[in-house]
């Protein structure tokens, strides 16, 4: 005879794995918007775009990317305020970074990224594609595989 749990007793811990995947799910976000924050000390290339700002005529704001050893970062510079803001646009990791947790990183077992994260929003042609923690639900975080291996991660945050 099988026995079955009641629906109400499984609950608690469908929620708090839900929260354990929405947690690490921040902290790779975080980790993420430190690294395009902090730059990097010696970047090995730079470069400036100039654009027209969508929400205020006649003001230009930036998009600046950065080449640094092991990842890239492409952030926009929005002039409307005094300092102007900078916010995440793209991050390209390549290597292990220190910021990341450990299970979270490049080199891991990609089934080590789906246990720690979940269920993913898409996982096919090696990439594990996670939706952000923004409520605008257009950020992205993608795990790219080889073989089993991350050997890439990428962020990518929407700006309006």
């Amino acid at each position: 005879m099988k026995r079955f749990l009641p629906i109400f007793l499984l609950a608690p811990a469908v929620v708090a794995a839900q929260s354990d995947f929405d947690k690490s799910l921040t902290d790779i976000d975080n980790a993420g918007r430190s690294l395009v924050s902090a730059k990097c000390p010696k970047p090995l290339a730079k470069s400036e775009e100039q654009v027209k700002n969508r929400h205020v005529d006649d003001l230009t704001d930036e998009i600046r990317s950065v080449e640094c050893t092991g990842y890239s970062l492409k952030y926009y510079v929005a002039n409307a305020t005094v300092p102007p803001r900078e916010l995440p646009m793209r991050l390209t990791l390549t290597r292990p970074h220190k910021k990341l947790p450990a299970a979270l990183n490049v080199g891991v077992v990609a089934s080590q990224v789906r246990a720690r994260l979940g269920p993913p929003e898409s996982d096919k042609d090696g990439k594990i594609t996670y939706i952000g923690v923004s409520e605008a639900g257009s950020d992205t975080i993608t795990f790219v595989t080889k073989g089993d291996k991350i050997t890439e991660i990428l962020w990518v945050w929407d700006v309006d």
